[in-house]
């Protein structure tokens, strides 16, 4: 008889999928956004989210819900991880559900949301975008603190292993980066002092590739990251 507490799917898999596929996020939209919108010269768009009135809105659903699985079976070491995990989840079906509002050129052809719009309210849509939007990459933050912490402890029971310094590093920079991007690149768009420059998309692009590499060394199965 086979032991029950035999691990039907390796976490380390989840973990390496959502790397993959938050790396492949921003380029996949963009990509999508200039092949389906000419008028925009091969600029990137103000953000991510706004791919989806642009030619993008199928593979940027689709992804995000792919990242919405994995972390809906995420369970992580502790009970805080396994929340924080649901949490993100939710966020994430939100950011996808409730989508960003159009602010296209007058050529672009806005999408029609898969779910907001039932509230016949784009500005309310929107809200609920940017507030699920804000509780998924602070939950990204928290998931690296996470891993920097466990690999912390790891590296105090072997202070001589090189791989598990460097991924303690690895968490720590990429996650003071995110956060830096996340506070000083919200506040130049804010109060607008860089203009033209879709700081928006940067920062979100910044923060799910950080969030991307953390994901994948932690996974251990790609051999460059492992």
């Amino acid at each position: 008889m086979e032991n029950s507490k035999q691990m039907v799917f390796d976490y380390t898999w989840a973990r390496t999928y959502i790397g993959i596929v938050a790396l492949l996020i921003a380029l996949g939209s963009v990509v999508l956004h200039n092949i389906n919108q000419i008028e925009t010269n091969g600029l990137v768009p103000q953000s991510i989210s706004h791919t989806y009135h642009s030619g993008a809105r199928d593979f940027f659903v689709s992804q995000l819900f792919v990242v919405a699985a994995f972390l809906f079976s995420y369970r992580g070491h502790t009970g805080n991880e396994w929340l924080a995990a649901k949490i993100a989840a939710i966020a994430t079906v939100m950011v996808a559900w409730f989508p960003t509002s159009c602010k296209l050129n007058s050529d672009m052809i806005c999408e029609q949301a898969t779910f907001g719009f039932v509230f016949n309210n784009p500005v309310c849509t929107a809200r609920v975008h940017y507030i699920a939007a804000i509780i998924l990459f602070v939950s990204l933050i928290y998931f690296t603190y996470c891993f920097y912490k466990r690999a912390k402890s790891k590296h105090a029971e072997n202070p001589n292993s090189q791989g598990i310094m460097f991924r303690k590093l690895l968490y720590f920079y990429c996650g003071i980066a995110m956060t830096f991007t996340i506070i000083v690149g919200g506040l130049l768009h804010y109060l607008a002092i860089i203009k033209n420059l879709n700081l928006i998309f940067w920062i979100e692009t910044i923060c799910l590739s950080l969030f991307g590499i953390v994901w994948l060394v932690a996974g251990k199965k790609v051999p460059f990251f492992k």
